[in-house]
């Protein structure tokens, strides 16, 4: 009984976890350069939900799809944990436009700091 909900709730949510972690410090290596310095301080709390985004869509994948076997289950848990960010991002700029925003606000801290 502890192995099934050891495999099926809590391997998923911590393989996640992780994924959306290392997506959020990729996100926030590919943009750091391009920041002036003052602003390139990583924000924890937007590195925990970044992570919990990927905890949870690898949780939801895992048991929506119910893969047979611990290595289908990690798998499934890698690429949703990666993926529930992306999902969330592009749902994000489709309804509310944030990327044209954000890529303004990048520009106007640049022309600033010239």
């Amino acid at each position: 009984m502890k192995e099934e909900v050891l495999f099926k709730y809590v391997l998923p949510l911590v393989i996640g976890f992780a994924m959306g972690s290392l997506k959020h410090l990729n996100d926030y290596l590919q943009v750091k350069n391009e920041l002036p310095k003052n602003d390139r301080k990583m924000s924890y709390l937007r590195l925990f939900i970044t992570a919990a985004y990927g905890g949870v869509a690898s949780l939801i994948a895992v048991l929506s799809i119910d893969p047979s076997g611990v290595d289908n289950k990690v798998l499934t848990a890698i690429l949703a944990g990666y993926l529930g960010e992306v999902f969330v991002e592009n749902t994000a700029f489709q309804n509310f436009n944030i990327k044209d925003e954000m890529d303004e606000i990048v520009k106007q801290k640049r022309i600033n700091n010239k």
